[in-house]
């Protein structure tokens, strides 16, 4: 057995196949490979859940703890069965006696005030920014409070909890990882110049936005890949703005590449975005980019995307335009893409998230001596 063999226990908030499931299972799975003893808690039921099951040398603890709440009902839940999960959480954390719980999700709190309570290290990786509102200030104070470490996803994301008063603390940017696609050729030029979009139908993702551009590039037709709460939004855009030959809904898809294989390009413009997965996906497999200049896309994509302004639809389409004519330009971002998407190796995001566990790990076993030195 290695010396230096950490004991990992990874606590998701959800069991959905979205972002931050999708880089847990990742780590899960990485970080055993290396030789780490890890188990993977998931709350509830879900492709997550499935997933999971299907790793090898990864032990998976279904909690069966209360669901994030999506409306007030379940909130009665949540608040109801907070106590217990809490209680459920601890116990585990002292029994198992793990050097570090990796906290996955700002909406994780449970999982990060039980380790806390029971004297373990969290790492707590921060997918998300979504401070606002009277809830923002006592997140950011309780992320300070219960981690030996916070992990936001880009600097977007670390910048959102600096600037709140009492915010911040120990943070390392440790951008996503994501399933490893290999790159295919380029879509024939002889067919319509296709571009697509891959992602949840939900407001942040701002698909109404792609379809108000699209309606005004003559020669260039949608590929949405994806589902979500709005779905029946953008089938009635579709309908109203008479797009419906101009649009194709693919729906959600475990396989994408196939679906990559057909685009010309991929949007992405989306608002707040803590650290694209679809724009590493679309890089690895050669895919020029256009995306907002908002959130962390200018952080991971770098030089190889063009630019528009958040919701400017009329700019969209002009650089769907300028991209639909100017197949150098397309030729020119796909080798940027693939160049820059090395950058992001899944060895060296290993190396990272070692080092971190093990820096907090370290924490508490030079607490724990110091303690007994004074005594």
């Amino acid at each position: 057995m290695r010396s230096d063999r950490l004991r990992f226990l990874l606590s998701s908030h959800g069991a959905s196949p979205y972002g931050a499931e999708r880089v847990l299972l990742i780590l899960a799975e990485g970080i055993a490979a290396r030789g780490h003893s890890v188990t993977i808690e998931l709350p509830h039921d879900g492709p997550a859940l499935d997933a999971a099951r299907q790793l090898e040398g990864v032990r998976v603890w279904h909690s069966k703890r209360p669901r994030l709440p999506r409306n007030a009902s379940e909130m009665a839940r949540y608040v109801a069965g907070a106590p217990s999960a809490l209680l459920r959480l601890h116990g585990a954390i002292r029994r198992d006696r793990y050097d570090v719980v990796w906290v996955n999700s700002m909406f994780n709190p449970l999982a990060a005030i039980a380790a806390r309570l029971a004297g373990t290290p969290v790492v707590w990786h921060l997918h998300e920014r979504n401070l606002r509102g009277p809830a923002a200030l006592p997140m950011a104070w309780l992320v300070r409070a219960c981690s030996a470490v916070s992990v936001p996803v880009s600097r977007f994301v670390a910048e959102t909890f600096q600037r709140i008063p009492g915010g911040g603390g120990r943070s390392e940017v440790l951008f996503e990882q994501f399933p490893t696609l290999s790159a295919v050729p380029p879509a024939r030029s002889n067919e319509t110049f296709t571009v697509g979009f891959v992602g949840q139908f939900e407001p942040r993702k701002r698909v109404a936005d792609l379809l108000r551009a699209i309606a005004h590039v003559p020669g260039a037709r949608a590929l949405l890949v994806g589902d979500g709460k709005r779905r029946d939004e953008v089938e009635q855009t579709l309908t109203r703005r008479h797009l419906s030959e101009k649009v194709e809904l693919a729906g959600l898809q475990k396989d994408v590449v196939p679906f990559y294989q057909r685009m010309h390009c991929v949007v992405i413009p989306s608002r707040d975005e803590p650290c694209p997965l679809v724009a590493f996906e679309a890089m690895s497999t050669g895919r020029p980019v256009i995306a907002s200049r908002h959130g962390g896309h200018p952080e991971v994509l770098g030089e190889a995307a063009l630019y528009f302004p958040l919701g400017d639809s009329d700019a969209l389409a002009a650089c769907i335009t300028r991209l639909k004519d100017d197949p150098a330009l397309r030729a020119e971002l796909r080798q940027r893409g693939l160049e820059r998407v090395r950058l992001f190796g899944r060895e060296q995001w290993l190396d990272q998230v070692e080092a971190i566990a093990r820096e907090a790990a370290g924490r508490r076993h030079e607490t724990g001596r110091s303690n007994r030195e004074t005594a």
